[in-house]
Order: structure tokens, then C-alpha cells, then sequence
């Protein structure tokens, strides 16, 4: 589900004539065992106060997201041991980056 809404909100939000998405991986290696799935497109991006709230994990009557999706996306990411970060893309549009661990039981 977090993966489907990374790549809707890429696709839904985006405003330009010719929309283009990338999908990249990174195998575990080294010291590292997880998974890194980006998701690059040239769409409006995501605005810096949104990423910002959903770093700090919390929202205030003057900072605050646009709808519940990416907090879905990090609720599901961080619950599932793994970590989501938000990057602007070059020249235009956002990076979300999920860093996905080995699998793990949710207590």
C-alpha cells in the first residue's frame, strides 16, 4: 500500500504535459540490509513545509500536511522497521526514498 501511494501521488500531482516517473532500487549490501526503493518524478514536488512536518512526526495548527496520504506511507514505513526520506528532484519535481528492512514481526 505505501509503495501504490508513493506512485499514485507522483502520477496524480503532476502537472506537466509529458509527466515522468522513475523507479530505482538499491539491493542491501555492505552494511546495510535494507532495501532503498526511489521514487523521482518531475511534478510540482513536495512542499518543503509537508516534508517537513512528516520528519518531525508532528503537526501543528500553523504547520501541517495537505491530506492523510504520506502519512499513511510513513505510518506503514516506520511501523514496518524501515524509514522514509523526501528529496527535490532536478530539475523539478520530488524524490521519496523508502529505506525498507528485512521483514519483522509488529508487536
Amino acid at each position: 500500500m505505501a509503495i501504490d501511494h508513493v506512485l499514485r501521488n507522483a502520477v496524480e500531482h503532476n502537472d506537466t504535459d509529458t509527466p515522468r516517473i522513475e523507479v530505482t532500487t538499491r539491493p542491501p549490501g555492505g552494511e546495510s540490509s535494507d532495501l532503498y526503493l526511489t521514487v523521482a518524478d518531475n511534478g510540482l514536488g513536495i512542499p518543503a513545509q509537508q516534508r517537513e512536518v512528516l520528519v518531525e512526526g508532528e503537526e501543528t495548527p500553523l504547520k501541517h500536511g495537505n491530506g492523510i496520504g504520506l502519512w499513511l506511507v510513513n505510518w506503514i514505513i516506520t511501523r514496518s522497521g524501515g524509514r522514509i526520506a523526501f528529496d527535490e528532484n532536478d530539475p523539478r519535481g520530488s524524490r521519496v526514498t523508502l529505506a525498507l528492512s528485512p521483514v519483522h514481526r509488529i508487536e
